[in-house]
């Protein structure tokens, strides 16, 4: 102060109880003697903190707390709310938008309320009114413990916070006005979506994937257990589409021929029953050339092994049995799968069929899939290009992947195979543990022991560690692809 006064500024400290509407009164007045009436802007940057546990706080610090922050608020702006001012600034805290750390209850509903209350000024004064939300600044201010400050965000550097601090005043400002640094390890989930993850955020990149995955939280307790249900739905992760899970038929046994029922069409190979849900018409002529079968079941039903052929004959009537559907020919060969037409006979429930275990089929149109070979020792190998977030994700701020997810997609895929590598059992899938060690950058190569059940990914390029896998065994054959 005193090297602002050689320098012809007035800078005067005066003690004063912005809680007591009398001193604060008093101390208006004697501002505007000295200044001759002209009192330019008033800045309300008063407050406590008892940084310490609920138990251990006293009813009077909290109000204390509080009031500080809200009657002194209000003292000022009773005193001032008819004047010329050329701006209002009420100096807040980001724990009104995030929460406080461990101890911070108070402070943040009072900085919380702090903005609140600007809000609600600005409609009744003629002057703008701004709230400036601050996280830490490096080294000064209320906090005690700086090291803890910073494992839920980043201090904000002082000449950088004088210079902004100064802007906001100069531009006469309005509405809250937040300063926001990098999030810290120990932000909570409810301080994680708390504040707008936009690519404006110091440390977007790193910060936008674990918050877009936090999904909905279960359970919570802080720096021990963190339950979430995360759901993924097709129109934003086209992935979830492309991996159906279905119940593939079990092979059916048919009765001997004296014992078939009379008039039994056997026009669906292996007795695939009629995919539900569909009429006659949609499952009649799926006729498939070899090496290209299509699936009389759809999407949803049991797939054919390759090289299969349907060769259908005969029109099949529509629902109700009458007629036959538009543009069908009025008589085709007969079908080579069929016995000879015979008079109708009701037809008897099929006890051969039974629905065999669930599974899973991998189409690749999202995860690019890739053949293993046999390697040294009997390891196997896989050379696996890159899945691009923009391919997982159709959301506008597509998220990073901080995990190799095409390569940790094929390895679970060759554990789970089975047979023809069409379909795996979907029992109970526990993926091992997964040691990340740097970020995936291009190609990966996966060499795994199928019976130790470890699996090292690393970079095609420069052969650099990516990621293992462990506690995941898998077939010792090579499948054929």
């Amino acid at each position: 102060m005193a090297g602002a006064r050689r320098e012809g500024l007035r800078i005067e400290y005066a003690r004063c109880d912005v809680t007591d509407r009398a001193q604060v009164r008093e101390l208006i007045r004697r501002e505007d003697a000295l200044a001759g009436g002209r009192l330019a802007g008033v800045v309300h940057n008063a407050g406590v903190d008892t940084a310490a546990r609920l138990p251990k706080k006293t009813d009077e610090e909290i109000l204390r707390t509080v009031e500080v922050k809200i009657e002194g608020f209000r003292n000022l702006f009773e005193e001032v709310r008819d004047r010329d001012l050329k701006f209002w600034c009420g100096v807040g805290s980001l724990t009104g938008r995030l929460g406080g750390m461990v101890g911070q209850l108070e402070y943040a509903a009072a900085n919380d309320g702090l903005a609140r209350l600007g809000r609600w000024a600005a409609r009744r004064a003629a002057f703008p009114v701004m709230t400036l939300a601050w996280p830490t600044w490096d080294r000064i201010g209320l906090i005690s413990n700086f090291a803890a400050t910073l494992r839920y965000m980043a201090a904000i550097d002082v000449a950088d916070g004088l210079e902004r601090w100064r802007a906001e005043l100069l531009a006469g400002s309005e509405g809250e006005i937040t300063f926001v640094g990098p999030l810290g390890r120990a932000i909570d989930p409810g301080q994680a979506v708390g504040y707008p993850v936009v690519p404006a955020l110091p440390g977007f990149a790193t910060a936008h994937p674990k918050i877009f995955h936090l999904g909905e939280v279960t359970a919570y307790q802080p720096h021990a257990r963190l339950t979430a249900r995360v759901v993924f739905d097709p129109p934003t992760h086209p992935r979830a589409g492309r991996l159906p899970y279905r119940r593939r038929p079990r092979a059916a046994a048919l009765p001997p021929a004296g014992e078939r029922p009379a008039g039994r069409r056997m026009d669906r190979p292996g007795g695939l029953p009629r995919a539900a849900g569909r009429s006659a018409g949609e499952d009649r002529g799926v006729a498939a050339a070899p090496g290209r079968p299509r699936d009389p079941a759809g999407p949803r039903g049991p797939r054919l092994p390759r090289g299969t052929r349907l060769d259908r004959g005969g029109p099949l009537p529509p629902r109700g049995g009458r007629g036959r559907p538009r543009g069908e020919p009025a008589h085709r060969p007969p079908d080579r799968c069929a016995p000879a037409a015979r008079p109708a006979a009701p037809r008897r429930p099929d006890t051969t069929l039974r629905s065999g275990p669930p599974f899973l089929h991998w189409r690749g149109a999202v995860v690019p899939l890739s053949p293993w070979t046999a390697g040294p020792e009997g390891r196997v190998v896989a050379e696996v290009p890159r899945c691009p977030p923009a391919d997982l994700w159709a959301t506008p701020l597509v998220p990073g992947t901080a995990l190799p997810i095409a390569a940790l997609e094929n390895v679970v895929r060759r554990c789970a195979t089975q047979g023809d590598g069409l379909s795996v059992t979907a029992d109970p899938l526990i993926l091992g543990r997964i040691a990340p060690h740097s970020a995936e950058r291009g190609p990966t190569r996966v060499e795994g022991d199928p019976s130790l059940g470890v699996w090292r990914i690393t970079d095609a390029d420069s052969g650099d560690p990516v990621a293992t896998v462990s506690g995941l065994p898998g077939p010792l054959a090579t499948p054929t692809e």
